[in-house]
């Protein structure tokens, strides 16, 4: 119904921003897996302004393991790469989209010295001309999508999913077909 009328994709887009994800961990480790889960798991990431504003509550688990609480995600909050992954998905937290797409951003950027210092990834982002950032934003979600034969046209997510993170990199319109999206997931 409808297979090629324009929608906003919503969180929807946040499968695209784990395609960015997986795609920059398989370019700075092309042929091991095992690496790319280190990366995921002994990666810790503080979320910092790109995750406000937020309103999703997400599990945090108390360090011993005994229990789990649920709530908003604040600036200061860390956690594993994976982890944030498992945020963004699960309880479809815009905050960790956000977070998630920025460290996809820096694996781009940084390469094999990913991850950065804190301090070299603010400079990245306030050094940085905006416009560079918006065009490495939207590549980074894209190679995949070109990768398995999709025209970006049918599925665009170029606009990050907290207010703070589209001042630091300003977005653009963001647009998808649920053809465009099937054809993506049978890739």
């Amino acid at each position: 119904v409808r297979a090629d009328q324009g929608y906003i994709p919503g969180s929807v887009g946040k499968v695209l921003v784990m395609a960015g994800l997986f795609n920059e961990l398989a370019q700075l480790h092309p042929d091991d897996v095992p690496a790319r889960e280190r990366l995921l798991r002994d990666t810790r990431v503080v979320a910092g302004s790109f995750a406000m504003p937020n309103s999703h509550e997400v599990p945090i688990v108390a360090p011993d393991w005994s229990r789990v609480t649920h709530r908003a995600i604040r600036a200061d909050d860390e956690f594993s790469l994976w982890e944030w992954a498992d945020h963004m998905v699960s309880p479809s937290s815009n905050a960790a989209g956000s977070v998630v797409w920025r460290e996809a951003m820096l694996m781009d950027a940084f390469g094999d010295r990913y991850p950065p210092s804190p301090e070299d990834a603010a400079a990245f982002f306030r050094d940085t001309p905006r416009a560079e950032l918006t065009e490495r934003s939207i590549r980074v979600l894209e190679e995949p999508l070109v990768a398995a034969g999709i025209d970006p046209e049918l599925l665009r997510i170029p606009t990050m999913f907290t207010n703070n993170a589209q001042r630091a990199v300003p977005g653009r319109s963001s647009h998808a077909t649920p053809r465009g999206l099937v054809r993506w997931l049978a890739r």
